[in-house]
């Protein structure tokens, strides 16, 4: 160094850093390295993916040049590839700490199972340990990790402790390990030797440096013998004339940039061997040859066969290579008969009521009412149907995964909200299958009017869910059950042109039209055709037997219908043959249906028919914006969010002005008030609770039967009717009749939580004998 500053010769750097932008002769021409661009490893880790058939994936690169560079590369190559990365949130500050631990569980939340580490030691252990503390394990997520950034030592448990052993060795186990060839020739064996005789730890980037050394000693050594003068220019066009074989292979400098020419990159499977933790050569990258990835063995996956699935709780694997799957017409063709069913029976329907449909229009609410549950209901009702349409719409997990999350709930994608692996396709295909048929059987229970006269207390209940669940249920179920019952005959694609060559579009390890798959056809044919007419004659109908105060007008409840029939339709058939297509269709039917409902007033309540048309609006934002995302999804997510604020904050100034309420809520009582008033039998008016409440109790407290003291309570409930303008009577119903302490501590809670509604019922269908019976 001092001979270079002495004759004012510019430094030259032999270096083992693997940043790309070090590659550049124009920014670092005194700068060489006998390592390589990890723009290299970027592109040896996205090959992986590809020959192994991984499609999805996720990225945690180090915020800093050298993870950017990676980045760009690996984005550039899985992007060739066809792959997908799915999670968003990819720079880790350097310094990895608890507070980021936000990116570590998107990556659990995407369930992926393949994660590209490009992260420097040692925040790359804190990640994998961050990985076991949020609860992944085996098999759970496969680390793909370059540029030696770890080795086995990381996994000796005398110099780490049990503890970090413990969570390594589940996270690490059988990861792939992408980094250069050390210690491979016999001068490398040798050198591996002499330092492991002085050091207990050696690191494969000593071979490196060992390389670089002697790429320095070499090039001053050529100097010498050439009797050139010594300047910046000799220096290195000297470095670039020498070769040798050094530790990591053979080492020579390229004439074009500061990059080593000849580098093969090793692929490694980390496994455990006899206790003992290994760095397993399975394969070899190496860009100069014909095959640019060799495999030398198999990768240990922790599995039986190759590849685990891309995504967690995905667990089938597809016997046959994608290189054999075709389109099946015949598939196609029996979707789109099974799609047409039921859309003949809406139509045989309105044909058949087309007076009631087409005619007949509830009155408008034009005076104020009180307002009532079921009216709150109706609401969340129309909430539900809302977030249905976006769930059935095109995915947006990606960019809003937690939202993606809470509309699982109202299609009751069981698959979607419960823990990975808990549920398969096949266990959700019955229980909505089961749903169907259970839901047909209460229909004809409730037109049957079995148990209307009975005193039976079981009977009653189940007469009372039919009236009061069943028909809402059915409502909101519609689109999923006739979603889930379609996917059954999903089987668009074939290895061959049979029937039975043909393979379920979401379960590829099933052939369709033989085996089980044949008993899943047969009674989901069979819920289908018992479960649209029934649940049509439902929807159509029962909010006239409840005292709803607004309800569907019948036309806008056809429309509704066959719109959600053609969305399931474009779902099932077209979605997965083209994403755009089923994009550009879906948004035209939802225009369609919001134009419709815009002029055909949905509900006969102005402020609900406003609100039920934003939250067709919001549904249809988010399809545009998942069309957006195509081609920046951070703008989409912006665009989606201002939007609905934007429609939200029309609608309630609209409403202010030109819509006033119709239904008033009605004070209720504290909860301290109706607490008190019903543990200590006191005055209603001491308790704070005024006369003319619609629900009055006294309750008197009896010590006649010993055996049982408090047992006997008299209660008198008095409904009192002056609210309705048409009478002034006021009806008692006085029953005498003895309560079980957990009967007690029941009608108490009910009161704590003011459900008139639910009380009622209970007055109606409760019967002193039987009580009487129970407490002797």
């Amino acid at each position: 160094m001092q001979i270079f500053q002495e004759n004012n010769i510019s430094t030259p750097v032999i270096g083992v850093q693997t940043s790309t932008i070090l590659s550049s002769l124009d920014y670092y021409p005194q700068y060489s390295r006998v390592s390589y661009p990890n723009s290299r490893t970027a592109s040896a880790a996205a090959l992986i993916l590809s020959v192994f058939g991984i499609s999805k994936c996720s990225l945690l690169h180090s915020d800093s040049q050298w993870g950017r560079d990676f980045r760009d590369q690996f984005i550039n190559q899985t992007d060739s590839y066809g792959i997908k990365i799915l999670n968003k949130n990819r720079n880790i500050p350097i310094g990895f700490n608890g507070n980021d631990k936000q990116m570590i569980q998107e990556i659990i939340d995407l369930k992926t199972r393949y994660v590209i580490l490009e992260v420097r030691w040692p925040d790359i252990l804190y990640i994998i340990e961050a990985f076991y503390d949020l609860g992944m394990r085996e098999g759970d997520i496969y680390l793909i990790i370059g540029d030696g950034m770890i080795s086995v030592s990381d996994l000796d448990e005398s110099i780490i402790g049990s503890k970090s052993y413990n969570k390594r060795k589940e996270i690490m186990s059988g990861l792939i390990y992408i980094s250069f060839l050390a210690f491979q020739s016999q001068n490398g064996f040798d050198l591996k030797s002499e330092i492991l005789s002085k050091y207990d730890y050696i690191n494969d980037y000593m071979c490196l440096f060992y390389d670089a050394a002697y790429l320095g000693l070499y090039t001053i050594d050529a100097l010498i013998n050439w009797g050139v003068n010594v300047n910046s220019s000799t220096i290195q066009e000297s470095m670039r004339q020498v070769a040798f074989t050094g530790c990591s292979g053979v080492v020579r400098i390229s004439q074009e940039n500061n990059d080593r020419l000849t580098i093969v990159l090793g692929i490694y499977n980390l496994i455990e061997v006899n206790s003992t933790w290994t760095m397993n050569l399975c394969g070899l990258y190496d860009p100069s040859q014909l095959i640019v990835l060799q495999i030398k063995q198999s990768i240990s996956w922790k599995t039986d066969g190759g590849a685990p699935s891309d995504i967690i709780g995905d667990d089938q694997e597809c016997p046959f290579r994608d290189i054999l799957v075709q389109s099946f017409l015949y598939g196609y063709f029996v979707m789109i008969i099974v799609e047409i069913i039921p859309m003949i029976i809406i139509i045989a329907f309105a044909v058949k009521y087309y007076k009631f449909i087409f005619k007949r229009k509830y009155p408008k609410l034009i005076t104020i009412q009180k307002e009532n549950f079921l009216d709150i209901i109706s609401y969340l009702i129309f909430l539900i149907e809302s977030l249905q349409y976006m769930q059935i719409g095109p995915s947006f997990e990606e960019f809003f995964p937690r939202w993606s999350k809470a509309t699982k709930l109202t299609i009751l994608d069981i698959r979607g909200i419960f823990k990975p692996g808990l549920f398969t396709f096949w266990n959700q295909i019955q229980l909505y299958t089961a749903l169907a048929f259970a839901w047909c059987i209460l229909l004809l229970w409730k037109k049957s009017k079995i148990g209307n006269r009975s005193q039976n207390l079981i009977l009653e209940t189940i007469n009372a869910f039919n009236r009061y669940i069943l028909p809402p249920l059915g409502d909101i179920l519609f689109l999923p059950v006739l979603l889930y019952l379609f996917e059954t005959f999903q089987c668009t694609s074939s290895i061959g042109n049979d029937f039975t060559d043909s393979f379920h579009n979401q379960y590829c390890s099933t052939f369709c039209w033989q085996g089980d798959h044949i008993y899943y056809v047969i009674f989901s044919a069979i819920g289908i055709f018992l479960f649209t007419p029934a649940s049509l004659y439902l929807r159509f109908t029962w909010k006239d037997d409840l005292p709803f105060h607004f309800k569907d007008q019948p036309f806008h409840c056809a429309v509704k219908t066959f719109t959600q029939i053609i969305l399931i339709g474009l779902s099932t058939i077209v979605q997965p043959a083209s994403e755009n297509i089923f994009l550009g269709l879906g948004i035209g039917v939802l225009s369609a249906y919001i134009i419709v409902s815009i002029l055909r007033r949905p509900l006969n309540y102005d402020r609900a028919s406003l609100w039920y048309i934003i939250f067709l609006f919001c549904s249809l934002m988010l399809w545009i914006c998942c069309a957006l995302a195509k081609l920046d999804d951070v703008s989409a997510l912006v665009v989606l969010v201002l939007g609905w604020a934007l429609f939200v904050a029309l609608g309630a100034i609209y409403q202010k002005l030109y819509l006033p309420s119709l239904l008033e809520t009605e004070k209720g009582h504290s909860i301290y008030q109706l607490f008190r008033f019903q543990l200590f039998s006191i005055n209603p008016e001491d308790a704070g609770i005024a006369k003319s409440a619609k629900y009055i109790f006294a309750t008197n407290l009896s010590q006649s039967n010993s055996n049982h003291p408090g047992c006997d309570i008299t209660i008198k409930a008095a409904i009192a009717t002056n609210d309705y303008a048409d009478t002034d009577k006021i009806f008692f119903i006085n029953r005498d009749y003895s309560l079980n302490f957990m009967e007690f501590v029941f009608s108490s809670t009910l009161i704590i939580f003011n459900a008139a509604s639910c009380l009622e019922l209970l007055v109606t269908i409760l019967h002193p004998t039987k009580l009487k019976k129970k407490c002797l």
